[in-house]
Parts: structure tokens; sequence; C-alpha cells
């Protein structure tokens, strides 16, 4: 059953060094994790917007429909500090107007 949901992930990455696939899937808005080693799926996150996956610092960066942005941990999966909220770009007034016709 893991794999067969792996086919529908709409981006994936292996965590270096780890027996882990890290899945993002679009459509149901929800991040899962894979063990390689046991076939074992387990639900991250869901309800959010869109993944970044950080390589680098072994995190995840998840956009939320807020806006905002945060941090996730990818060795415990624990949110890393506050969120950081955006500007929603809806709240500012365009720098023109169109027309009258």
């Amino acid at each position: 059953m893991a794999f067969e949901s792996a086919v529908f992930a709409s981006s994936s990455f292996e965590r270096p060094g780890h027996d882990e696939l890290w899945m993002w899937f679009e459509y149901d808005a929800a991040l899962r994790r894979l063990d390689l080693a046991t076939g074992a799926i387990g639900d991250v996150v869901s309800g959010d917007d869109s993944v970044d996956y950080r390589a680098a610092a072994d995190d995840i960066g998840i956009g939320s429909f807020a806006p905002s942005l945060r941090r996730l941990s990818m060795a415990t999966g624990a949110t890393l500090g506050a969120p950081l909220a955006l500007t929603d770009p809806n709240d500012v007034a365009a720098p023109y107007r169109l027309g009258d016709p």
C-alpha cells in the first residue's frame, strides 16, 4: 500500500543519509514520510499550500494559505521556531489603475 501511494506524490525527496522518502501530495495538501526500510508511511502535516525541501539544513519549508511560512525538522518532525507571517498581496493597493473607457 505504501509504495502505491508514492506513485501519486507531486514531489518527493530522499533525505540524505537516511532511509526516508518525504512526499508532497499537492491535491491532498499532505506531506507524508515513507520509511524505506520498513515500508511504513505516515502523515506529517496536511492542509498546507506548498513544501520546499532543504537538504543542507535538514528541514522543510512549508507555505500555508494564511499566508505564512514555517520550518519543519526532518529529524524530529517538529516545527522549528515561530511561523513567519507574510504580507497578503491582496492587501496592497496596485501601483496603477485601469482607465475609464
